[in-house]
């Protein structure tokens, strides 16, 4: 995919096709954000916005803040603050041509950089404002993620009902996306809330559930999630080694997919450990 993007942008840049040029870019910095390769991403996606600047075009111009904004949120501390202006600029220009959809996710990254920053209360008003939103528009992807979100943050808030009441919520879109990652991802979750109401029985199933899930699946986010649920279990059986093995491998995937909010949650539940 990479190749295709490589060889459409040098035929465009001859044919002066400054659009299919800005798409080019834009499809290079994702592929490159999807393989880590963060700061390739960001001077992809830096290209694509000074050519839109050019264009006048809100849509566009909305897209390209918001695909910066997103690539720099994995750039470390240094870049949050960018990144929360490209964010935020998104935001508003969403709103202002009805994108909701795109608007919602612009505010879920902006509670995700307020979680990297230890805010978790803008974290959490800014999750619930972009589910809110989620819900009335009714798309399951965004669902899913913003539903496991806010039943993780319910986790570490102590307040196990609230956490039931999201990965149940959870389950319930799964159930009709069959995505084997968010199955996993649901069972991870309902085995943390099942520990937090001290159902040790029910937590060991979830979490093996969710392991289950993803064997045989490509590594990615949901196997660190599983495993984190795998560790929890671990621990409230006083298996210390097996509970750090699993975690310290959890931080391994989700360092290697730039999921900071998810390392964050895994190395809490480490020093726990410790």
């Amino acid at each position: 995919a990479g190749d295709y993007f490589e060889r459409a942008l040098s035929y465009y840049e001859n044919a002066g096709d400054i659009r299919k040029m800005i798409d080019a870019l834009r499809g290079m910095g994702w592929i490159a954000y999807r393989l880590g390769e963060v700061e390739a991403a960001i001077a992809y996606h830096r290209r694509s916005l000074a050519l839109v600047e050019d264009l006048g075009d809100e849509a566009l111009l909305a897209r390209a803040l918001f695909s910066l904004g997103t690539a720099l949120m994995s750039a470390g501390p240094d870049a949050w603050e960018e990144a929360k202006q490209r964010l935020a600029s998104s935001r508003k220009l969403f709103h202002g041509i009805g994108n909701r959809l795109s608007e919602a996710k612009a505010i879920g990254n902006l509670g995700y950089l307020a979680g990297l920053e230890g805010d978790e209360e803008t974290q959490f008003a800014l999750y619930q404002e972009a589910i809110a939103m989620m819900e009335a528009i009714g798309d399951a992807k965004s669902l899913q993620i913003g539903y496991h979100k806010l039943a993780m943050l319910y986790l570490i808030r102590g307040e196990a009902a609230q956490a039931r009441h999201y990965a149940q919520a959870l389950q319930q879109v799964t159930e009709r996306t069959a995505l084997p990652p968010y199955r996993s991802i649901t069972q991870a979750d309902l085995a943390h809330v099942a520990l937090a109401e001290g159902d040790l029985a029910q937590a060991q199933e979830h979490a093996q559930q969710a392991l289950e899930i993803v064997e045989g699946l490509e590594e990615g986010i949901a196997l660190g999630v599983a495993l984190r649920a795998v560790a929890a279990v671990k621990a409230r059986m006083g298996d210390q080694d097996s509970a750090q093995e699993a975690l310290s491998r959890s931080i391994e995937i989700f360092d290697a997919y730039h999921a900071d909010d998810e390392r964050a949650i895994s190395e809490r539940f480490l020093a726990t450990l410790d």
